[in-house]
């Protein structure tokens, strides 16, 4: 493994300081409440498929409340996996590096083995960084590693399902890519490492630069953001089903009042898109039966092309959807009664 000294107190009093501990969990989620994650980078630029800025306000906001990850079953095989992951990122087979939790605890103990740095990742929480420069971008960092001629780095460690390694083949994905850079921004590093176990038998790692053009723009998003909760005024964006339920929450029975629009258009796009979302559903149908049926009692079907698909027994688990309040979008030929102008 590299061993490379590491200038600890210069890293830590330039660019952040350590705010809390995951050890301390109530005291985690209030502090990643007041500013905005690295988790939330791409939603924060508009980079992302999950999320947005008005949403990202409106879970500061106190409009919806931030998704509960708790109890869902493949984060809790992410967080732990991360131990075995950073262990194995050590390896000569992989980056040949030193892992730790702290820069700290990088810095006590270097050159050490698969079982004392899986050990030592399963003993140790995590840190809340704050950027100094930027008090409202915070980050909650996995590890930490030793990079040959540039010194400590961030790691960020990632457990992923055995189809997305294709998302994996040049580098990390766009979400995980906008969260090292802001990962960056918080620590002032010019790099993170990023390791990622695919289907539990796959490790793929690299490091990701800095990108000065992708800060600033983190930089800009989050001030402009911030401003926005502070006014409690929502931000600049194009309309969404996510942003609706968000700036207009169920209101009793002030939802009886009726106002003109002008949507015509928008009404004849409407009803097409629905017609023709319904014929492409039923020819996709028939095209799924058509295959399966060629397929037959057997597990596999392969084209001449190489490409194969499978036919295979599933069983799904059932479920108990959570209660839920929302308005919906419906559309009357007339007024309905209850309408009231």
């Amino acid at each position: 493994m590299v061993g490379i000294a590491v200038d600890e107190t210069e890293m830590r009093d330039s660019a952040f300081e350590i705010v809390c501990t995951t050890e301390d969990r109530p005291a985690w989620l209030e502090a990643r409440s007041q500013g905005i994650g690295s988790s939330d980078a791409a939603a924060l630029v508009g980079e992302s498929t999950r999320s947005s800025p008005v949403e990202l306000w409106g879970e500061r906001t106190g409009r919806r409340p931030p998704p509960d990850l708790d109890g869902l079953e493949y984060v809790q095989w992410g967080t732990w996996h991360e131990a075995g992951v950073a262990a194995a990122y050590s390896l000569e087979r992989y980056s040949g590096r030193d892992v730790a939790r702290t820069i700290a605890g990088l810095r006590r103990v270097q050159l050490s083995t698969f079982e004392a740095i899986a050990t030592r990742m399963l003993r140790a929480p995590q840190q809340l960084l704050r950027s100094k420069l930027h008090p409202w971008a915070s980050a909650t960092i996995d590890g930490w590693t030793l990079r040959p001629s540039t010194g400590c780095i961030p790691l960020e460690l990632k457990n992923s399902a055995g189809w997305f390694e294709d998302d994996w083949a040049h580098g990390p994905p766009m979400m995980v890519w906008w969260q090292v850079q802001h990962q960056m921004l918080v620590t002032g590093a010019s790099f993170v490492s990023v390791a990622c176990l695919l289907g539990g038998n796959h490790l793929v790692w690299c490091d990701v630069e800095r990108d000065e053009v992708a800060i600033r723009r983190l930089t800009i998003a989050g001030t402009k953001l911030m401003a926005c909760i502070a006014s409690d005024t929502p931000p600049e964006h194009v309309p969404s089903l996510a942003s609706v339920h968000i700036l207009f929450p169920p209101k009793g029975n002030l939802e009886d009042g009726i106002v003109p629009i002008r949507a015509v258009d928008l009404d004849k796009d409407l009803v097409a898109v629905k017609l023709e979302l319904k014929a492409a559903e039923a020819q996709k149908d028939a095209l799924t039966a058509a295959i399966a049926n060629a397929i037959g009692h057997h597990g596999y079907g392969e084209l001449e092309t190489g490409v194969v698909y499978s036919y295979r027994t599933q069983t799904r688990e059932g479920y108990v959807a959570r209660p839920s309040t929302s308005r919906v979008l419906r559309r009357h030929k007339k007024l309905p009664r209850r309408a009231k102008k």
